[in-house]
């Protein structure tokens, strides 16, 4: 959550869990291991040679009620941080060149915190994850997934991806059109409306190419019409929306619904009606983008595509648009008329 971005993922469990199983798993499990280059030194103690990752204790399971008021959805969560430890390399663990004595242990040995949320939703178990990619080692060392001593069957197999939350490079045209007409979006979820379109990754040639514009209304800037204008493969981009009036947030989403929020550039009003940071409602932000605002812009881009909204040949369409806005802003910077245009020679 460093420089006012909170970085997360969403992880699937195994179907056989359940929040308790999560809990007594953390409990009751021993997740430390020795450092490799330490084993052996029957001079030093246990705690000396081992890394000792663990979780500390859950919050209590607490209920989140979604927006979706047709299904009454009533959603347990509890959170938890899981503690990794880290060791320096081993040329640098030892005050002496002759590597006789060790550095003490704090200064030998980095501590990763990585929060956790766990929420079970129609009967699966799922983890949204903290942090920049350093820190989804949890994985490995605290959930199982790792190898030799860290693989823990009890856990089951933790997946990611998951497919019920993956997004589509089409998905993303239909929200920049949806932007683009300044149509709001009436869910089941609630009201959405996308603001701005503030950044696009997309795939050419096999290179990856990010345009982002700045400043306010930045999908008039040329870099980010430009590459709508283009049929290349989106795999993020950074919008603003709000939700229901009561959310304002900044983000980028990539296909895997993994999320970059800028904290500093979003709000949440609450029953007092005074806007304030999500700094402190990190857990909130979090349940309603993956449990409301989410899933409420999945179905509304289902039923477009059901009802005949949005198909290839409206995104062929909306791409031409983009691309003409494109000729048309260029035409007027540089004063370029429409007899020059049709002057050139075709590709």
């Amino acid at each position: 959550m460093a420089n006012g971005f909170l970085h997360t993922q969403i992880w699937g469990l195994d179907n056989m869990m359940s929040l308790e199983d999560v809990i007594g798993l953390m409990h009751s499990m021993d997740y430390s291991e020795k450092i490799h280059y330490l084993e052996g030194k029957d001079d030093l103690s246990i705690n000396d040679i081992s890394l000792n990752h663990c979780w500390e204790k859950p919050s209590e399971i607490k209920c989140f009620s979604t927006a979706n008021k047709k299904e009454n959805e009533v959603v347990r969560y509890f959170s938890n941080v899981g503690i990794i430890e880290v060791p320096i390399p081993e040329n640098d663990a030892y005050i002496d060149p002759e590597r006789t004595k060790l550095l003490p242990r704090d200064r030998r040995i980095k501590v990763h915190k990585v929060n956790t949320i766990f929420f079970e939703y129609f009967q699966k178990v799922y983890a949204i994850v903290f942090g920049s990619k350093n820190d989804v080692k949890i994985k490995s060392v605290l959930m199982g997934q790792g190898y030799r001593e860290r693989k823990k069957k009890e856990w089951g197999k933790v997946e990611f991806p998951l497919p019920q939350y993956q997004l589509s490079s089409e998905f993303f045209y239909w929200m920049y059109y949806k932007y683009l007409k300044q149509q709001n979006l009436t869910t089941p979820h609630g009201v959405i409306k996308i603001n701005d379109v503030e950044g696009i990754g997309r795939y050419s040639d096999r290179k990856q190419h990010d345009t982002r514009g700045t400043g306010p209304k930045s999908t008039s800037e040329l870099s980010n019409m430009t590459a709508l204008g283009i049929n290349q493969l989106v795999y993020k981009s950074d919008f603003n929306l709000t939700y229901e009036n009561s959310i304002r947030v900044n983000f980028c989403l990539n296909t895997d619904s993994s999320l970059t929020i800028d904290k500093k550039r979003s709000l949440i009003t609450k029953s007092n009606e005074v806007p304030e940071g999500i700094s402190g409602n990190e857990e909130f932000i979090l349940l309603k983008f993956y449990l409301d605002i989410l899933p409420g812009l999945s179905r509304a881009y289902s039923i477009d595509q059901d009802n005949g909204s949005w198909s290839e040949s409206h995104s062929r369409k909306a791409r031409k648009e983009y691309a003409l806005e494109v000729i048309r802003d260029l035409c007027s910077i540089h004063n370029i008329k429409p007899e020059e245009i049709s002057g050139l020679q075709p590709v």
